[in-house]
Formats: C-alpha cells, sequence, structure tokens
C-alpha cells in the first residue's frame, strides 16, 4: 500500500512501533490521509475510532481502514467524522 502511494507522488510516512494510524499519506495541496491496516478480521477499537473521527475533524483529512482479507483481496472502510 505505501508503496502504491509513493508511485502517484505522495509522501508516505509508516508510523514504526504499530502506531496508530500505521500510514500518514500526504502531498502537497490535499489534505492529508491516514491510514490503520489491519489482517483477517480485525478490527479498529473505540478508542481508536475515536482518535480517527479527532484526526479527521482536526486535519479535515480521510481515514480508512484497510483490511488485507486474503494474499490479493483488501477491503476498505472510510471512517466519516
Amino acid at each position: 500500500m505505501k508503496k502504491t502511494f509513493q508511485d502517484s507522488g505522495h509522501f508516505v510516512a509508516r508510523q514504526a512501533a504499530s502506531r496508530f494510524p500505521d500510514l500518514i499519506v500526504l502531498r502537497k495541496g490535499e489534505a492529508p490521509t491516514f491510514i490503520e491496516c489491519k489482517s483477517g478480521k480485525a478490527n479498529i477499537s473505540t478508542a481508536e475510532r475515536a482518535a480517527a473521527k479527532k484526526l479527521i475533524e482536526t486535519t479535515g483529512g480521510t481515514f480508512v481502514v484497510a483490511r488485507k482479507k486474503d494474499r490479493k483481496e483488501i477491503e476498505y472502510e472510510v471512517i466519516e467524522p
């Protein structure tokens, strides 16, 4: 996922030690995108969902939870403010 954004000209910061969110995607003139990566049926906690909403409200950005369901399929959930 990180490489996909980098290949399209975005700067991508990966948070160390599984910090929340996993990726912060930036590009001049665009609102930031925050991405939390999960695998299988894992979901974000209530506290993480509240933190995601605060990030959206504070920055005007977008927050996405990306779940890798199997080796090829990725499901995306956009968190609404």
